[in-house]
């Protein structure tokens, strides 16, 4: 779960930085590790949340799903970051 919740991040901060800054790296950086996004922030907070959802989905659909314990971590998780 862990790498799946890992590798959107890094996924979301490739598509934002195409889609909001024609792909300029260093902008990118300079606006997602501004103070908006730190930690305990609502923006990081939600970034968490989309986060965790689209990793867990992925990892229940796509590979060999989730246990019971698996779900209840992640929904703890989630509910963690409202």
């Amino acid at each position: 779960m862990e790498a799946a919740h890992e590798i959107v991040h890094a996924q979301q901060f490739a598509r934002m930085t195409a889609r909001q800054f024609g792909g300029n790296m260093a902008a990118a950086e300079a606006h997602f590790f501004g103070p908006q996004f730190t930690f305990g922030s609502q923006m990081y907070a939600r970034g968490e949340r989309v986060a965790e959802t689209v990793a867990r989905l992925r990892v229940n659909n796509y590979l060999a799903g989730m246990s019971a314990q698996q779900w209840g971590t992640s929904t703890r998780y989630i509910n963690g970051w409202k």
